[in-house]
């Protein structure tokens, strides 16, 4: 009994590991040779990638062939998939309305929405042009993962690395004014230009 297999390569996906000893990997194909299976018997063969590539979370369809004396053939077929993060960013005031002079502050989420068996989601930046109307300035911006730094006029210019958030998971980010504010800043403060990004 012989088994031959071309691997499915999509995205870049490469193949590292193929048990049993009896079977050998070169590149995408696998050859092994199997010899005889008793009636009712099975032999199993795994093939194990490397970690996929961020092109490589595709659909990767596979067809197996079987030959054997006596021409004998068998084959089948399989697919499996990859399921890729997603990110999603809501942020409000938080509160919505501040007082004449008091402190403004801004609550962002950051979030990886798919499914809890999906992929995390590496390398998550945030990226936030604050509103700095009337001479409001930024004070201090925490996450519950990851640093944050506020910099530029009036420290408006917020950029976080969150680092990897799992599927399914929020991190959020607070960032808060100076405990006073000039009078002039008490107006409608716009938070437009925040954005999430990752591998």
């Amino acid at each position: 009994v012989v088994l031959t297999d071309t691997l499915p390569t999509n995205g870049g996906l490469e193949w590292a590991t193929v048990q049993p000893s009896t079977c050998q990997l070169t590149g995408s194909g696998v050859r092994c040779a199997l010899g005889t299976l008793d009636a009712g018997k099975q032999a199993v063969v795994t093939v194990t990638s490397k970690p996929a590539p961020f092109a490589g979370c595709v659909a990767q369809s596979n067809t197996a062939n079987v030959t054997a004396e006596g021409n004998l053939t068998a084959s089948a077929n399989a697919t499996v998939t990859c399921a890729p993060p997603a990110l999603a960013v809501t942020k409000a005031g938080a509160p919505a309305t501040f007082k004449q002079g008091g402190q403004a502050a801004f609550e962002i989420k950051v979030t990886n929405t798919a499914a809890a068996t999906a992929s995390p989601a590496t390398n998550v930046k945030l990226t936030d042009a604050l509103p700095i109307r009337g001479g409001l300035t930024w004070e201090s911006a925490t996450a519950d993962g990851g640093t944050c730094q506020l910099t530029g006029t009036q420290k408006g210019t917020l950029a976080c690395d969150l680092g990897t958030i799992p599927a399914g998971k929020t991190v959020i980010v607070k960032v808060t004014s100076t405990l006073k504010t000039p009078r002039s800043a008490c107006q409608t403060q716009t938070n437009v230009g925040v954005k999430a990004t990752a591998d």
